[in-house]
């Protein structure tokens, strides 16, 4: 697949960026480590190549972890992502994004930047491993149906969770256990997180605006062995809270 191949299946709101890892002789032998995107519409007549930020740059950002997406730290990587792309893109647009280095690794799509504005509020961004696969245009998939896990009872006692178990006529060849049991030492269980029910709950809401048939399991329902019997079920949705 060459270029020209994803510029020609694009729309007219679509936009393909690449982005690149330019290691030490990749493309300039003599150049410090960057990172560099090649963007693409489908007017053009050549990719544009815009060069992002030094791998070092990149680097002290991402070691701030999930500080990261703070308001403190946020505005700085979006001035160069999103920032230095931003001449080339439009609000609306279609954005097929295929990162590469430390960008599999940083959820770019929600970075805001100075003013508070999300990425993914501005543009449709769908992340994909290579911009080829703006080529192969997928089927949309039929959204029947949902299994949504939240609000689970994680300690439970080994008699109740056998019960439980036995519901799906998994075979059973272990002692059941889930969680974390209080014992001697300094472990005190695991508390179920009520956040989790309160999502489940809002999200089946939705869904039922939107006519998705739910099975919502929460409680001590809420099985390992519940989860493994959706396999083969063709269960197009599947939340884990």
């Amino acid at each position: 697949t060459s270029w020209a191949d994803v510029r020609d299946a694009l729309g007219k709101n679509d936009v393909a960026i690449e982005i690149i890892a330019a290691d030490n002789g990749y493309i300039d032998k003599n150049a410090t480590p960057y990172y560099a995107a090649l963007v693409l519409r489908k007017e053009w007549t050549t990719p544009k190549f815009v060069e992002l930020c030094t791998a070092n740059e990149l680097k002290k950002l991402h070691d701030f972890g999930y500080n990261l997406y703070n308001a403190a730290h946020a505005p700085q990587l979006y001035a160069i992502i999103w920032g230095k792309l931003s001449k080339y893109l439009n609000d609306g647009d279609n954005i097929y994004f295929s990162p590469s280095g430390l960008l599999h690794q940083i959820n770019v799509e929600i970075l805001q930047d100075s003013q508070g504005n999300y990425a993914n509020r501005r543009y449709n961004i769908q992340r994909v491993s290579s911009t080829r696969e703006a080529c192969f245009k997928k089927h949309p998939k039929e959204r029947s149906h949902a299994a949504l896990y939240g609000g689970l009872k994680y300690d439970m006692d080994s008699s109740a969770m056998l019960a439980q178990s036995a519901i799906y006529k998994i075979k059973n060849d272990y002692i059941a256990t889930r969680g974390l049991l209080p014992d001697s030492t300094d472990r005190a269980g695991w508390n179920e997180l009520s956040g989790t029910l309160e999502e489940v709950n809002n999200v089946q809401r939705l869904m039922r605006k939107c006519n998705i048939n739910t099975t919502l399991f929460s409680g001590q329902i809420g099985t390992e062995e519940s989860f493994k019997a959706l396999s083969g079920k063709r269960i197009p949705i599947i939340h884990l809270a």
